[in-house]
C-alpha cells in the first residue's frame, strides 16, 4: 500500500525526486500498511469484542511465528553441526585408511619413504584407485624386508607346551602363536 501511494504521488508530481526518501520515511511512521482500529470509538459491542479477539489472535500468531523461527534456527544449526561432525568423521576415516594402505605399501617395498605423503594424499582422494595401483607396482629395487625382530626367548613368546603339541616343531608353534596373537 505504501509503495503504491508513493508511486501515485510521484506520478502526480506531488513528490519531487530529491524528497522521495523523506516522504517515504514520514509515511512509514504513519503505519499506513497497518491500519489501527480504535475499538473505543465503536458503538456495537459485538463488533468491538470481535475486533479485540482478532487482535489477540494476531498477537498470539505473531508470537508463535517468532517461536517457530527460533526453533527452526536451532534445528538448522544442529543439522549443520551434525553434517560437519559426520564429514569430519568421514575425513578422519579416509585419512586413517589411506595411511594404513600407504604404510602397507611401504612395508612391502612398493613405494619409497620419500613418496609416502604424496601417496597418502592420493589415497585420500581415490582410495580404490591407489590400492589398485599399489597392487600393480613392482617392488622397489634393492628393497629388503624388515627382519623379524621378535625375541624367541622373550617370556611373551615363550610358552610351555604339554600334551601332544609338546613334541611339535618349535618354528611351527611359534608361527601359530604369532597368528593367534594377531587375531
Amino acid at each position: 500500500m505504501l509503495e503504491k501511494l508513493i508511486a501515485k504521488l510521484k506520478e502526480l508530481g506531488v513528490i519531487p525526486a530529491d524528497k522521495e526518501e523523506a516522504v517515504k520515511t514520514a509515511l512509514t511512521e504513519l503505519n499506513i500498511d497497518k491500519p489501527q482500529i480504535d475499538t473505543s470509538k465503536l458503538n456495537d459491542p459485538q463488533m468491538k469484542e470481535f475486533i479485540e479477539g482478532v487482535k489477540s489472535q494476531i498477537q498470539i500468531l505473531v508470537q508463535e511465528n517468532k517461536n517457530l523461527s527460533t526453533l527452526l534456527g536451532a534445528e538448522k544449526t544442529a543439522r549443520e553441526n551434525a553434517v560437519k561432525a559426520s564429514k569430519d568423521a568421514d575425513d578422519l576415516k579416509k585419512k586413517s585408511d589411506a595411511e594404513a594402505l600407504v604404510a602397507d605399501a611401504l612395508k612391502n617395498g612398493k613405494i619409497l619413504e620419500a613418496d609416502k605423503q604424496k601417496y597418502i594424499d592420493k589415497a585420500i582422494a581415490d582410495y580404490d584407485g591407489t590400492k589398485e595401483a599399489f597392487a600393480k607396482f613392482a617392488t622397489v629395487p634393492g628393497f629388503k624386508a624388515a627382519a623379524d625382530t621378535t625375541d624367541k626367548n622373550s617370556p611373551q613368546t615363550k610358552t610351555t607346551l604339554r600334551g601332544p603339541l609338546a613334541s611339535a616343531d618349535a618354528t611351527i608353534l611359534g608361527a601359530m602363536a604369532k597368528m593367534e596373537a594377531n587375531n
